[in-house]
């Protein structure tokens, strides 16, 4: 069997229950799909195609993988170098958010806009996402394409990993419970989210200045269920009651069921829902559609997809794509203001934008997340495994199985 073929049937393999290190190619094709959803939104069909959903996965997957690693540390050495983690996620995240942040804030000053001090500490010390909250909608900056507005995810996820690995080796050594405590906080984010939403739509200090939905969706403490959903997804596989759980997710009835409520989740435009239940809906598809798709024998068609060589390389680029794809909008919405962010459906200038200009905004991304993986993502791994990630270089090229780049 050439190598080709090995990843393929390594992909089309249900995924291992227990807590590991090993690579998962299904998870990069999910990244794959999930930038995709957001940069096709962002590029014009922002009204068609759900880009927020993109996030939501990115944020589940992050949840399981990180979650499913830290577990295996666990059972590995019986303890979790929080240090290390801490060390680990900086070497991940950092040299490419620092290089983004240079290059996309000289950039947009060039183009005539303005970043301040505070934008860019917001930024660089993850708090960007309360920041534009508290100062967006005062300074009218909330109507402006701006550099560093798409940093409010990795805020989301950075708030969550600063507590999650001490809570890991605090608690995990009862599964079942550490299991129900993070169930509990699932509720408890729910209700608050659902006392934000209607706070929001009476009052707008509680928004913290912005709108409801702005409110909900970045801030958090009403989104970090979303990260939360795919711990518990990890942790569960590892109690005793994983058997009946994975009974489930192999029925591929289970997948079904997670689709569609993610299609309702979309479907159903009624404000408080979308500012509320939504996202408690989606963290429940996901966790059955996305269960179905690691574990469900009858959907190994689907795996395999995921993990084909083009799925899995878009995958590994998604952190790079995500950041790059944002700053060439910044940048084409200063040098072509009557076309850049005007949907498909608004006339001339919004048909001509996406027949002509984003296909060529989509070339450009992609060359700069690729130039950003390999020349600034790539050279880190070394460094990342002294400090223990499982990572490795990407040397698909010469025949090797790629290896996870989660910690």
């Amino acid at each position: 069997m050439d190598q080709a073929a090995a990843r393929g049937a390594l992909g089309a393999r249900p995924c291992s229950a227990a807590p590991s290190f090993a690579y998962v190619p299904a998870l990069d094709g999910m990244r794959a799909v999930s930038v995709g959803l957001v940069m096709v939104s962002h590029f014009g069909l922002g009204a068609i195609v759900p880009g927020g959903l993109g996030v939501t996965v990115f944020f589940f997957i992050s949840g399981f993988l990180i979650t499913r690693q830290l577990l295996a540390e666990r059972a590995g050495s019986g303890r979790i170098a929080i240090g290390a983690f801490y060390v680990r996620r900086a070497l991940r995240l950092y040299p490419a958010l620092l290089t983004m942040v240079a290059i996309g804030g000289g950039a947009f000053a060039l183009l005539g806009g303005t970043i301040t001090l505070g934008q860019l500490l917001a930024s660089l010390f993850y708090y960007n996402n309360y920041f534009f909250l508290l100062e967006g909608y005062r300074t009218g900056l909330a109507d402006t394409f701006h550099p560093y507005a798409i940093l409010w995810s990795l805020a989301v996820e950075e708030h969550y990993y600063l507590l999650f690995p001490l809570t890991v080796a605090l608690f995990a050594g009862n599964r079942r419970g550490f299991a129900a405590g993070l169930c509990a906080a699932i509720v408890a984010v729910a209700l608050w989210r659902w006392h934000v939403a209607a706070a929001c739509h009476t009052d707008t200090l509680a928004c913290l200045g912005g709108n409801p939905e702005d409110r909900v969706v970045r801030a958090t403490d009403t989104r970090v269920d979303s990260i939360l959903f795919g711990a518990v997804l990890a942790t569960a596989l590892d109690t005793a009651g994983a058997p009946r759980l994975l009974r489930v997710l192999r029925d591929p009835r289970a997948f079904a069921v997670g689709c569609g409520l993610l299609l309702a989740s979309l479907a159903i435009r009624a404000p408080m829902f979308r500012d509320s239940i939504r996202f408690s809906v989606q963290g429940v598809a996901l966790l059955l559609a996305v269960g179905g798709v690691l574990f469900a024998e009858p959907l190994a068609a689907l795996r395999g997809l995921l993990s084909l060589r083009p799925a899995v390389l878009m995958g590994r680029w998604s952190y790079s794509l995500y950041l790059w794809h944002w700053i060439v909008l910044v940048c084409a919405s200063a040098l072509l203001p009557q076309t850049v962010g005007q949907p498909v459906t608004s006339g001339v200038f919004g048909r001509a934008w996406f027949a002509e200009v984003a296909p060529v905004l989509l070339l450009l991304s992609f060359a700069a997340a690729a130039l950003s993986y390999y020349a600034i993502e790539q050279p880190m791994v070394r460094l990342r495994r002294r400090f223990g990630a499982h990572a490795v270089a990407d040397r698909a090229e010469a025949g090797e199985t790629l290896a996870p780049v989660g910690v």
